[in-house]
């Protein structure tokens, strides 16, 4: 049997955890849909607390271990990540788009704010993966996933 390079490069995606929102409640639609000034381009949508747990991690091309969560909010048009308490080391994180071929990042100590609290880049689609690549095995990723942004 062969395998083409697509099915092989898909595979990662395959591999991660899953966590689905449940879709927008009314006071989400509510806020999405009004009108006036300023224009809302999204709502933010607290994840659960224990939203980490839900990845899962595997073993990366150069045997680094790799943490990955695909995040699911029905109806959206783009989505972003709040990552919150990032304490990355010399470990990575990205974004993509469900199907892996567009990435964002990498995300690292150095390009966090202050207080280790940031927006990831905007992914197209109702699904985003987020990636940790870690310098070391670890337990769970060194950062909670606080909120997205479901956006129109």
């Amino acid at each position: 049997m062969r395998i083409g390079l697509a099915a092989i490069l898909a595979v990662p995606f395959l591999m991660q955890g899953a966590l689905k929102l449940k879709p927008l409640t009314a006071e989400e639609l509510r806020l999405l849909n009004a009108t006036g000034t300023p224009k809302v381009a999204g709502v933010h949508r607290p994840l659960p607390s224990d939203a980490i747990k839900k990845g899962k991690w595997k073993k990366g091309a150069s045997g680094q271990p790799v943490w990955s969560l695909e995040i699911e909010s029905p109806g959206a048009k783009s989505l972003r990540v709040e990552f919150a308490s990032f304490q990355a080391g010399d470990g990575k994180a990205r974004v993509c788009e469900d199907d892996g071929k567009h990435c964002y990042g990498p995300y690292t100590a150095q390009t966090l704010m202050e207080n280790g609290s940031f927006w990831s880049d905007v992914v197209e689609g109702d699904r985003i993966v987020i990636e940790f690549t870690a310098a070391k095995k670890t337990d769970v990723p060194p950062f909670r996933l606080a909120r997205i942004s479901h956006m129109k």
